[in-house]
């Protein structure tokens, strides 16, 4: 039976999800296992995994993962900020202002503003041409 190449083996995927944990590809290295005898060969293999393209493809789309699981989304925000807010050990202070944006999250403030046109005026005025000068020779 052949051997997918497209797919990686469990010491190349424990380094994908370790390399992007750590940012480190030493340590990624070290924590699968692959056991190089010397810093030379341990930075030489190192070097060769991070090139195969099944190791690239497999941490960009962990990168993409953990990009998206750290974006903010507005059920993540309110739900952060509804902790602060229930939160007794919080100051005060601190609760009252996120009770405040939660309420505002939930449209249940509205502020009455007042726009009047009395008063305003524009004018608009219309430049002189300019005179030109005529060279009498």
């Amino acid at each position: 039976m052949p051997h997918d190449i497209d797919k990686l083996t469990i010491k190349e995927n424990i380094f994908c999800i370790e390399l992007v944990n750590t940012g480190d590809k030493y340590k990624a290295y070290d924590k699968a296992n692959f056991g190089a005898k010397t810093k030379a060969s341990r930075a030489s293999s190192v070097s060769r995994l991070v090139r195969k393209q099944r190791v690239i493809a497999k941490l960009s789309e962990l990168q993409e993962e953990v990009f998206h699981a750290g974006c903010a989304t507005k059920q993540r925000v309110v739900a952060h900020i509804a902790e602060i807010a229930f939160n007794k050990s919080n100051t005060k202070l601190d609760r009252m202002r996120a009770l405040e944006l939660l309420g505002r999250s939930m449209a249940m403030f509205t502020d009455n503003v007042k726009q009047s046109g009395d008063g305003l005026s524009i004018k608009i005025q219309e430049r002189p041409e300019p005179k030109l000068h005529k060279d009498t020779a």
